[in-house]
């Protein structure tokens, strides 16, 4: 069974009802991202990954105590990918001339 035949989307878009604002945490977790990376000069990466680093834990705190999907696979997605957020943030700090994923896409 797919997960969209799972979750109710006619009313609350999966969220459970008491989560109703959580689109607008989502918006304002992106806004963070934006602002800290237009803001921050890009010299000043240790400064800049920190930051971002601090908004994803907070973000990933919010959403590991709400839990605010209905359908517990989503949940666990959404924690997933704010994780493996973590790990790409902390990519470019490392002192390699080219990074990973970088690597990854020119070997295709």
């Amino acid at each position: 069974m797919c997960i969209r035949d799972r979750v109710s989307t006619q009313s609350t878009w999966g969220y459970k009802k008491s989560v109703y604002f959580w689109e607008f945490l989502i918006f304002i977790r992106k806004f963070a991202l934006v602002i800290i990376i237009v803001i921050i000069p890009s010299n000043w990466l240790q400064i800049q990954t920190l930051s971002i680093f601090i908004v994803i834990v907070a973000f990933y705190a919010l959403q590991f105590y709400f839990a605010p999907y209905q359908d517990e696979d989503l949940n666990s997605v959404e924690r997933i990918s704010l994780f493996l957020s973590l790990i790409h943030i902390s990519e470019p700090t490392r002192q390699a001339e080219i990074s990973y994923a970088v690597f990854c896409l020119k070997q295709k």
